[in-house]
């Protein structure tokens, strides 16, 4: 949909449920980590003990920020990477990766000592936690739509043949929570029996949105 623009997006709960469960899962992804390497390698392989949990745990709020940083840049609180699961699984791989490469040269350029077989059980742990708590999440939303619960209602502006694409585009994606409500347009009258339900006007345009309770609206070109 990169022909549209969408100016109005007042889902943010969604996204911070994402930032939520991609901190927890990296939390838990620590305490995996380092509860198989400080526990059971040592136990079971006679590797040297590493640092106590406690000189880890100091440096985990730095390492959230980075994570929400590099997450922030690779998109992965944008709707339109998180509507295919596979993709969204991709770009997470390609965000924990790109968070553990910084993280290891701001250690080593701060001369931090830390146990480079932990890095790797955390980075891999990540990546299975954090997929499965989007994973959740989506199953989630999905029986929520279902129900009718959380649906993000969407406005087109222009009810040309471009919005009228845009439309059809969208309703592909219901199974992500989109409905169109309606079109607005100055210019264009749609016949009485058209699927195409015109609204108003753009003038009318804070009026309609706080009348259908609009999530989004988009402007086709």
């Amino acid at each position: 949909m990169r022909s549209f623009i969408r100016i109005i997006d007042q889902k943010g709960i969604s996204i911070l449920t994402l930032v939520l469960t991609d901190i927890a899962a990296y939390f838990l992804s620590f305490l995996a980590a380092f509860h198989i390497r400080s526990y059971l390698l040592v136990k079971y392989f006679s590797i040297f003990q590493i640092q106590p949990m406690e000189i880890y745990l100091r440096a985990l709020p730095a390492v959230f920020l980075i994570m929400l940083f590099v997450f922030y840049l690779f998109g992965l609180y944008e709707r339109k990477n998180r509507i295919d699961g596979m993709m969204e699984s991709y770009h997470v791989m390609r965000a924990v990766t790109f968070c553990w490469l910084l993280v290891m040269a701001a250690s080593f350029l701060a001369k931090v000592d830390y146990s480079r077989i932990l890095v790797i059980l955390f980075w891999f742990i990540s990546l299975i936690f954090i997929n499965i708590g989007r994973l959740i999440i989506r199953h989630v939303k999905l029986m929520m739509i279902r129900r009718g619960i959380g649906l993000t209602r969407v406005l087109i502006i222009g009810a040309g043949k471009m919005g009228r694409n845009l439309s059809t585009e969208l309703e592909s994606y219901a199974h992500f929570g989109y409905r169109v409500i309606g079109f607005i347009d100055d210019h264009v009258k749609i016949k009485k029996g058209s699927p195409f339900n015109l609204l108003g006007k753009t003038a009318e345009l804070k009026p309609l949105i706080a009348k259908y309770k609009i999530d989004e609206v988009f402007i086709s070109d």
